[in-house]
């Protein structure tokens, strides 16, 4: 019991600290509205299990031998990030703003955006089982409730950040001369979160 209230407060200070996937959801709040923000903060957190699974069932250690494997996924997230820098460049504001189907969207970027993030996949494989006891008979099914947990005390905190950043979304709606604003923007948030992810 001890172990899961000292997981579950280390994984609220990390959701808390200031990180490309908080920015990526403020970005979504800001330019499409709390309902893709939401989506693309489930999507993350979807991620978190994705990768929680690969470290539970040791496919993670693949990306930590070998550089190769790792930076491909990294160049790959990297490259997504750009991509989708590009696409607010190159859109106007009903493409941003009032998309079709927005949740559809900020889910598939959300759990894009993580797990094309091999950082997440070291992360878990080394966090996680720093909370498991060392005489456990079930380290699969720990590392995945453990994994669980994570993604949704991350989720509440994004879904929390979510709310708070469409509020500037409203405003922005309001002004009708606001859609240069709203695309650079958005394409200068995701090129700092792929300078970000490339660098650190």
């Amino acid at each position: 019991m001890n172990n899961i209230l000292s997981f579950v407060l280390a994984s609220i200070i990390l959701a808390i600290i200031p990180g490309p996937d908080i920015l990526f959801v403020i970005t979504q709040a800001v330019i499409n509205g709390k309902k893709s923000a939401i989506m693309t903060a489930t999507g993350l957190a979807s991620g978190c299990i994705f990768h929680t699974t690969l470290a539970a069932f040791g496919v993670s250690v693949i990306f930590q031998q070998s550089k190769t494997a790792f930076w491909c996924l990294k160049i790959a997230g990297t490259l997504y990030l750009l991509y989708l820098a590009y696409s607010a460049l190159k859109s106007d504001k009903k493409l941003i703003i009032n998309m079709e189907n927005k949740a559809v969207a900020g889910f598939k970027k959300g759990i894009l955006m993580n797990i094309l993030n091999p950082k997440v996949i070291i992360f878990f494989l080394a966090f996680l089982p720093q909370f498991i006891s060392e005489k456990t008979k079930h380290f699969v099914f720990d590392m995945i409730y453990l994994g669980i947990i994570f993604a949704f005390v991350s989720w509440t905190v994004f879904v929390f950040c979510s709310i708070l950043a469409s509020k500037f979304h409203r405003i922005i709606n309001e002004n009708p001369n606001s859609n240069k604003f709203v695309n650079k923007f958005a394409a200068t948030s995701y090129i700092l979160i792929s300078i970000w992810l490339i660098c650190d």
